[in-house]
């Protein structure tokens, strides 16, 4: 096996898959929230294309053609939204089971 070889074969090996929120950050960096400021997201980590076409099947990213993308803001931050308030009820839920496992112990004790 030559230099080169090895070389490719060690980099795809380091490699880790993207995740979207990796791939939804590159468009938040570049500021990408619209078709006239799309842009070309960095596909070279394991799996960027199968997360990248999974966030257009879902509407957190629309395609602008040639190969140019944008994130929709709007979809991207109801999920954030979203996602705040399912944090919010289960810590909620969390401490109140916490709560009532102290009363518990204590009443028994």
């Amino acid at each position: 096996m030559n230099t080169n070889a090895l070389t490719a074969a060690v980099l795809a090996a380091n490699k880790h898959p993207v995740s979207s929120a990796e791939l939804l950050a590159q468009f938040k960096k570049a500021s990408a929230y619209s078709k006239a400021s799309a842009m070309r997201p960095d596909l070279s980590a394991s799996g960027a294309e199968k997360v990248l076409r999974k966030l257009i099947d879902d509407g957190y990213v629309r395609a602008a053609g040639n190969g140019l993308y944008w994130a929709d803001g709007d979809r991207v931050a109801r999920n954030q939204a979203l996602a705040r308030q399912v944090a919010l009820v289960l810590l909620a839920f969390l401490l109140s089971a916490g709560a009532s496992l102290v009363a518990l112990l204590t009443r028994a004790g």
